[in-house]
């Protein structure tokens, strides 16, 4: 697991590859606290504004899918902001 570099020593970025129609892609499985809250899958092509990170799924408070982050740093930060925005922990 790599540590996140989007301000919040608790992301991690655990790599992986996601299975598409066509073929594989370079994932993201992004975990805070041990709880996992999206995967993103690596963007590439032509067009600038369809590179990066896809939020392929998101869950509990980042619950969105189609938003596209220029960098996985972009990506912590939106993830790091919905969970101490939005998350209610349930429990203890």
């Amino acid at each position: 697991m790599g540590s996140g570099d989007a301000g919040n020593a608790n992301l991690t970025y655990e790599s992986c590859r996601i299975a598409t129609s066509s073929d594989e892609e370079e994932g993201r499985i992004c975990i805070r606290d041990g709880i996992i809250f999206a995967l993103l899958v690596r963007q590439t092509g032509d067009i600038p504004s369809e590179q990066g990170w896809y939020l392929q799924c998101g869950f509990g408070p980042c619950d969105q899918e189609g938003l596209v982050f220029a960098s996985l740093e972009k990506a912590g930060t939106w993830i790091d902001r919905r969970v101490k925005e939005k998350w209610k922990r349930a429990g203890p």
